[in-house]
């Protein structure tokens, strides 16, 4: 069967929510990757040197989604129905903390020292 040669990025940050969550930061890995979205490990290189840039970039959009739902809701005028849709929201994101929690500290220390000013 011939492998797929395209992906959206939404796709892939889907993927690699689930894998993630399946296998956890040490067992990810851009293989598994590949084979979950049907693609060469060489076609997820082209975006991503390595896994650190890809979870950086896909945290970095998942917050991007939480900022956007939390600055664009419709908040109601009611305390205790404000708290639960603000309980909602952070309940939504909720796995993408756990994925945030799996990758260690070190890896996003050795990123931002490598990135010129």
């Amino acid at each position: 069967m011939a492998r797929k040669k395209t992906f959206t990025q939404t796709e892939l940050f889907q993927a690699t929510h689930e894998l993630m969550l399946a296998v956890g930061y040490d067992n990810f890995s851009f293989q598994l990757l590949a084979n979950e979205l049907d693609i060469t490990r060489t076609a997820l290189y082209k975006y991503y040197g390595n896994k650190t840039d890809l979870l950086r970039d896909y945290l970095n959009h998942q917050m991007e989604d939480i900022v956007g739902q939390l600055s664009s809701a419709r908040w109601p005028s009611d305390y205790q129905e404000k708290l639960s849709h603000l309980i909602d929201l952070i309940i939504g994101f909720s796995e993408t903390h756990r994925i945030s929690n799996m990758i260690p500290d070190q890896k996003w220390k050795q990123v931002a020292n490598e990135k010129p000013e």
